[in-house]
């Protein structure tokens, strides 16, 4: 191999890195300070040195993480897998939220958007892609109106509550209006 391959084949590992969602610090890190890592001066080693980790690229890492601690605690097997495999799912868990949620910036983390991500990653058989594929349509098509930053959207729908629930079950207003407050007066 030539030096001219040799330093294209460094150049497309180094890009790769910087282009992985999240981008792969340590191999950069690597990669920069072996010799002939940086191609040339053009590189700027801070700038790929301070790649932005989760806790600053999405602004509701603390919810999602505390939300992840707790995650695969309510399935059959879960007493049967080990510490380091629990923690091999909560990273493939965390991956595909975060490469959402980095993906469209406009949408927002609530808590049961982990419940919905672990789900599918059961069904999947930890299939990370299919999971992340699958949960990029339903957010688009069902659960983007959960994830802005208000809840006006959501007010809308939660009107519809008792009108609905007078048709179909009457019996049940009266005791859902003594009974609970409704998520409906927490929006006023």
């Amino acid at each position: 191999m030539s030096d001219w391959d040799s330093r294209k084949k460094e150049e497309r590992k180094i890009k790769s890195y910087i282009s992985a969602n999240p981008p792969n610090v340590q191999k950069l890190k690597e990669r920069v300070w072996m010799e002939n890592g940086l191609l040339s001066t053009r590189e700027d080693p801070d700038q790929i040195l301070t790649c932005p980790n989760y806790e600053e690229a999405i602004r509701d890492y603390s919810q999602i993480n505390v939300d992840i601690l707790r995650s695969f605690v309510h399935f059959d097997g879960y007493k049967k897998i080990t510490p380091e495999l629990l923690q091999s799912y909560r990273n493939d868990l965390t991956r595909v939220i975060v490469a959402l949620l980095h993906e469209d910036r406009s949408l927002y983390y609530y808590q049961g958007f982990h419940d919905i991500v672990e789900f599918l990653l059961l069904f999947s058989h930890f299939d990370v892609h299919w999971t992340y594929t699958f949960m990029k349509s339903l957010t688009r098509a069902y659960l983007r109106d959960y994830m802005q930053s208000n809840f006006d959207e959501v007010e809308k729908l939660l009107q519809c509550l008792f009108p609905l629930l007078s048709l179909r079950a009457p019996e049940l207003v009266p005791i859902l209006q003594i009974a609970v407050h409704t998520p409906l007066h927490s929006f006023r």
